[in-house]
This record gives C-alpha cells, structure tokens and sequence, in this order.
C-alpha cells in the first residue's frame, strides 16, 4: 500500500537496481529511474528483501518481474548466493565450483546463465553426475539477454551448441525447454544469471 500509495499502480513494471554485498536495493518504476520508492540496505538474497516490498501492495500479482543488479562477476555472485541461501541455487552453484566453467564464468563474457534451483538438482542421474561440467554447460548461453531482450526470442544456443527452445504459453511466464524460469533474475558485471526450475540434460 506505501508504494501504491507513492504512484506505483498494481501490476506495473518495475526496475531494480542493487550495488554488489553488502547490497543496497532501489526500487523505481520502469522509466523512472531516479524516482525511488523504496531502499534497502542488507546482506543476504536481494530478491527476498524487494518481493517482501513489493507482497505488501498486492498478493495476488504473480506476474511482477524482479530484476536485481550487481557489480560482482557471475562467479563471485554465484560464490555470495550460495553461502547466504539465496535463490536456492545452492547445489548447482556447488557443482559449478567443481568444474573449469566456473572459473570461465569470471571473465569478460558476456554470459547468461540459466540455473536450476535446488529441486531441480536434488535428483540428478548418476550418469548426470560423471559429465556434470557437459550438462551445466548447456545452461550458459554466450551473450547478454536481461528479461526485456529475452522477451520474445524464440530459441538460443548454449555452450553446447545445442539450441534451447524458448515457449511462452498462454497466460503464463516463459519456459525454458520446458521449465519454467522463475520470476527474478540477477544482472551481473559480465552477464545475467536466471534460476529455471530443472535441470537441462543433452539428449532429452
């Protein structure tokens, strides 16, 4: 109701902009980006902070994109999501660590990375498991695609060479061969980073 009540309407999009750990959140409207309506100092998920903000002007918008904005390289972000339990990408993140990806992921890219949650890793085949650094390679495309480039783009190449197929089923969010991304998505120094709700596996 505060953000409501600051000009915000119910369902308008939203930009965010957040400086690396300890982070400080902005909350604009989109186009507005010196308008602030809400800031937060904190360490921890950025996401968790911004969607208690924006719960409170109406519970029934699931549909709001969250976007945050670092300074950190994707790895070191990966690195802070996973020792302060944000996002639930913890487990991929630990399997990123284990493989010559992850140091690729410091450098220039730009990289985006769709990564999957830890539901969608909790279950992973053994036969996952023997060629992990192969699989979390297809979850990378080469390139900068934040949410308003995404939108629209019907497929895309990943480390792989393998084309992912991007769907938008009616009334819903996009999907990623078939999963779902979940709302928010993190801008990092040298790409983007999107939690999806599995796990991609070559050949399926």
């Amino acid at each position: 109701d505060e953000l409501v009540g600051a000009g915000l309407a119910y369902g308008e999009m939203m930009a965010f902009e957040v400086a690396p750990g300890p982070f400080t959140t902005k909350i604009t409207t989109a186009g507005s980006p010196d308008a602030a309506l809400f800031t937060s100092d904190f360490v921890g998920d950025p996401q968790a902070v911004t969607f208690a903000a924006i719960v409170a002007t109406n519970l029934a918008n699931a549909f709001l994109v969250f976007s945050t904005t670092t300074e950190m390289n994707m790895a070191d972000y990966l690195t802070f999501a996973k020792e302060n339990d944000a996002n639930g990408i913890g487990l991929a993140v630990e399997a990123l660590e284990s493989t010559v990806l992850f140091e690729e992921l410091k450098g220039e890219g730009p990289f985006t990375l769709f990564i999957p949650i830890d539901e969608g890793m909790q279950a992973i085949p053994e036969t996952v498991k023997l060629d992990i650094e192969k699989v979390l390679r297809g979850h990378v495309v080469p390139g900068y695609w934040p949410a308003y480039l995404l939108d629209g783009q019907t497929s895309l190449t990943n480390l792989n060479g393998d084309e992912l197929t991007i769907t938008y089923p009616e009334n819903d969010w996009w999907q990623l061969n078939g999963l779902f991304s979940i709302y928010n998505h993190t801008r990092v120094s040298n790409g983007v980073v999107y939690p999806v709700e599995g796990l991609i596996v070559p050949g399926e």
